[in-house]
């Protein structure tokens, strides 16, 4: 029946066929397999379906609800048109990978219970890291570990808070949870690391610059957004998400201001524009769930389109650093790319008639509504921070700057990417811009249909006074502003600089500590834990019990994070 597939176990099965596939039948194979889930999701009827009967449980595979459909129309399109912007790169690998990373994304979104939501977020995990390893070069591999061991962390924290939750007589159905218990307080945390809410964000920015030209497209349309997705399944009007996501927003995108690569400052603004969704997930009721959901759909078509752009750039030029594209007039060698980045530049900074205006808007009028002002003008600030590093720093020094005669003969022979990158491109811009126009297509995908009056004479010349502002200002200062070739660290200072000396030292100084005890066998150490787990077993599970176990394994996953370095 139609009601039983699954369209994120429809994705995984349709991977397995892509290497089997010659390379002529592969490309069309890869574009119409999301247009045939996209249908799929189109028909799925609101319940619960795939119903698994575990003991004395019910595990539910499929909830289709209006909550999960609008992210999941999102993930679907996104991968659409992810494939037909990857088309050129003809590796098959990494269109499995995709498939895989989509299909668990999808278990996510429509998992009804914990046990589910835990195992397709582990697969998610997996699948992410092998994308990441997947465009094969050399900084990709270590921080791909680094990803891992991340998500490995927060999966931690889920499983426990998962397994307390359960012991606790609280069930395995996944619906709103209080923030009442210790373990309401882990399913949070292992939420919102990889919601890549700081201080546990530094995976983001580190990782996903390094994946390929498409590769980083699904990176940044799926696992923060899932994440943002559960947060607002399961803890829609926590206040505590309210601040955090404005801190957040603040925070990506004045790393991103200052960043001298592509994808590492649009990376900063994923970030950034994900602190907007979980603030709406604080702000809670009917407007913020709305506004989380809206702006996760926005987000995903215009960052995406931005990424392309950032990646077109890439793949035309073999350059990511602003300081080498700046002065080469790429804007006559890629001026399609350029337009359609542009579409996307516009919709992530909010500009009237773009998707990004009405998502910002549904928020803001939450926060007005509780009268939070403080917060309010902290996004607003963010979302001038974005337009001048996105709309105007990116896009200057990109394809524009002052003109060097041996930067522009150094791009003389640049020609614009495959026809197939900018039909992927095209689909999303089409989505920014009918959006923003048409505000009522949001009804389409938001949990709770409304009338979207978002369009008044005060907001816009509001938000165009904003724009305009910036863009003189940063016409003032665009001397000042040429990017330049360092390195910017972040949090991540603790690991690459802070801390390598003390490991450095530290690991050969345990080796030799280890050879001189040696006394303690493998044999005796896993005795003494069959001892210690037997003595265990024979009570319940207890706060302290969860808290020696989440010290140990984060102790062996931060020494093997810190090692890596």
């Amino acid at each position: 029946m139609p009601e039983a597939l699954h369209p994120g176990l429809l994705l995984m099965v349709s991977a397995l066929l892509i290497p089997l596939l010659p390379n002529r039948l592969r490309a069309g194979y890869l574009v119409l397999v999301p247009i045939a889930v996209l249908a799929l999701l189109m028909n799925l009827p609101e319940g619960q379906w795939l119903r698994v009967p575990l003991l004395d449980y019910t595990l539910t595979l499929l909830r289709v609800d209006r909550l999960s459909m609008g992210f999941a129309l999102a993930f679907v399109i996104a991968l659409g048109a992810g494939m037909g912007y990857g088309l050129p790169q003809r590796d098959w690998r990494e269109h499995l990978l995709a498939y895989l990373y989509a299909g668990s994304t999808l278990g996510v979104t429509f998992a009804g219970d914990l046990l589910t939501l835990f195992v397709f977020w582990e697969m998610m995990a997996l699948f992410a890291t092998l994308l990441i390893w997947s465009a094969r070069r050399t900084d990709s591999y270590r921080a791909g570990l680094r990803y891992l061991i991340y998500h490995l962390i927060g999966g931690l924290f889920l499983l426990f808070g998962i397994l307390g939750h359960w012991a606790g007589g609280g069930g395995l159905e996944f619906n709103a949870l209080a923030l009442d218990s210790v373990w309401a307080w882990c399913i949070l945390i292992a939420f919102v690391i990889n919601a890549g809410v700081p201080p546990f964000h530094t995976w983001l920015p580190d990782a996903y610059p390094t994946a390929s030209v498409s590769g980083i497209v699904y990176l940044g349309a799926f696992t923060t957004k899932a994440s943002v997705y559960v947060l607002a399944r399961g803890f829609a009007g926590a206040e505590v998400l309210m601040w955090a996501g404005a801190v957040m927003a603040l925070y990506g995108v004045v790393y991103a201001t200052f960043q001298n690569d592509m994808r590492r400052l649009l990376s900063y603004h994923i970030v950034s524009q994900v602190g907007y969704m979980v603030c709406a997930v604080g702000v809670g009721g009917v407007q913020g769930v709305n506004g989380a959901t809206a702006h996760a759909f926005a987000h995903i078509m215009y960052k995406s389109l931005l990424l392309m752009g950032a990646g077109a750039v890439l793949f035309a030029t073999g350059k990511e650093k602003l300081s080498d594209l700046t002065g080469g007039e790429l804007y006559r060698r890629l001026p399609l790319s350029l337009m359609l980045y542009l579409i996307g530049a516009l919709s992530i900074a909010g500009v009237p008639l773009f998707n990004g205006f009405v998502s910002k808007a549904i928020i803001t009028e939450g926060l007005e509504t509780l009268g939070q002002k403080a917060v309010y003008l902290m996004l607003t600030i963010a979302s001038v921070g974005t337009f001048l590093s996105v709309a105007l720093k990116l896009a200057y020094f990109a394809w524009f700057g002052k003109p060097g005669p041996e930067r522009v003969a150094q791009y003389q022979t640049v020609q614009e990417v495959p026809r197939s990158m900018h039909l992927g491109m095209a689909v999303l811009a089409v989505v920014c811009v009918g959006m923003g126009v048409a505000p009522s297509l949001f009804n389409w995908i938001l949990p709770y249909p409304e009338a979207l009056a978002v369009y008044s004479t005060d907001k816009v010349l509001t938000t165009m006074n904003l724009f305009v502002g910036t863009s003189v200002g940063f016409a003032w200062l665009v001397a000042r502003l040429q990017p330049k070739p360092k390195e910017i660290l972040d949090l991540d200072w603790f690991y690459r600089r802070g801390l390598y000396p003390f490991v450095a030292w530290s690991v050969p100084a345990v080796r030799r500590a280890s050879r001189r005890v040696g006394r303690l066998t493998l044999a005796r150490a896993l005795a003494r834990s069959r001892d210690w787990l037997e003595a265990r077993s024979a009570g319940s599970f207890s706060v302290s019990d969860a808290i020696v176990w989440i010290a140990l394994f984060l102790l062996v996953y931060i020494g093997a994070y810190l090692l890596v370095r």
